[in-house]
């Protein structure tokens, strides 16, 4: 009888979590349909307005193609590239996948004057900040060191031969300030070409939304308040009919407590000083697409308050919401969305 009760409670649950992952309600120009699913490390929902066969393909494509993405990455932290087992000097050849990403990357660390590291990846080992490592304040020497390596690229990239030489001896490339938003771009393509005008596209908090919403408006989107992170802090109207996308940075949810000093140090790191960001306690970007929108929250984090507009100012089109450290949080640019 109890195992008759166990095998019952268990098909209980696995039919409520079915049901929880196929969600389907009316609007007046359709049905829209919810799907659910984790991958990315993280969580993943698509609300689109589509047949049931429509978006599960999609869904199906996005999973695979998820799957697939994070194959180009290493176990022990989200987004630090596996390419770069080589030793310095040699030159190692690259996926399209790969290709596409380093050349962001180097664009990205050329267009936030060094803000954004792809080379940042050997810091955050220094400090522990990978999964299943120790969390550790470096000596003042390896800080040091670490932040003249981080003066320059760490390697050199050929994109027309889709090649890189690596400069440093066993280089850690981490793309985490964008490399989940570029993916869900790639998704949001395929939800586009299957012809899923309306849709709200949510990655592990980071967003990316086209069309309408069930209610025939823009879609409208809570930010979490980093002072009180179980409330929101604003709400943003994102699109407006056109594909925009969102995305947040902030240092609350992960970090430690040195036990000497009693400081907090979180993951976001500034590769200019080799320790965690100061200044801002949260930073949600809007932009044209959600791999700018990733980057630039995490650009605004690292910059600090005072040089935020100068930061939104570098991605056209773009608005931002920050809350910084001391002060009242703010809004810029938000009427361009």
């Amino acid at each position: 009888m109890k195992e008759l009760k166990r095998r019952l409670v268990s098909l209980l649950l696995i039919v409520a979590a079915i049901a929880a992952t196929r969600t389907c309600w009316q609007s007046t120009r359709g049905e829209w349909r919810r799907l659910n699913s984790r991958s990315l490390y993280t969580t993943i929902s698509l609300t689109a307005r589509a047949d049931t066969a429509t978006l599960s393909r999609v869904s199906a494509e996005i999973d695979a193609f998820f799957a697939d993405y994070t194959k180009h990455f290493q176990n022990d932290g989200p987004f630090d590239m596996k390419i770069f087992s080589a030793k310095a000097g040699e030159e190692v050849a690259l996926d399209s996948v790969e290709c596409a990403l380093l050349a962001y990357a180097t664009r990205a660390w050329e267009l936030t004057d060094g803000a954004i590291h792809p080379g940042v990846g050997n810091l955050i080992r220094e400090w522990g900040l990978v999964w299943g490592g120790t969390p550790r304040v470096p000596s003042d020497g390896v800080l040091e060191a670490e932040r003249e390596e981080l003066k320059r690229l760490p390697y050199e990239l050929d994109a027309e031969r889709c090649s890189v030489r690596v400069l440093r001896e066993g280089l850690h490339v981490a793309l985490g300030a964008f490399s989940k938003g570029w993916a869900i771009d790639r998704a949001a393509e395929k939800i586009e070409r299957a012809g899923i005008r309306d849709y709200l596209l949510e990655v592990g908090g980071d967003l990316r939304c086209g069309g309408k919403n069930p209610k025939e408006s823009a879609w409208r989107l809570g930010v979490k308040d980093p002072r009180r992170p179980d409330t929101l802090a604003t709400v943003l109207e994102l699109g407006d009919g056109l594909p925009c996308a969102m995305a947040s940075s902030g240092g609350y949810e992960k970090f430690f407590v040195d036990s000497a000093t009693g400081e907090k140090h979180h993951h976001i790191l500034d590769p200019r000083t080799a320790r965690s960001a100061r200044g801002t306690l949260g930073a949600t970007a809007i932009a044209k697409n959600a791999c700018d929108a990733d980057l630039l929250a995490t650009w605004l984090y690292v910059a600090g308050p005072e040089k935020a507009a100068e930061v939104v100012s570098k991605i056209p089109g773009s608005s931002a919401y920050v809350v910084p450290e001391s002060g009242e949080p703010f809004f810029l640019h938000p009427e361009t969305h």
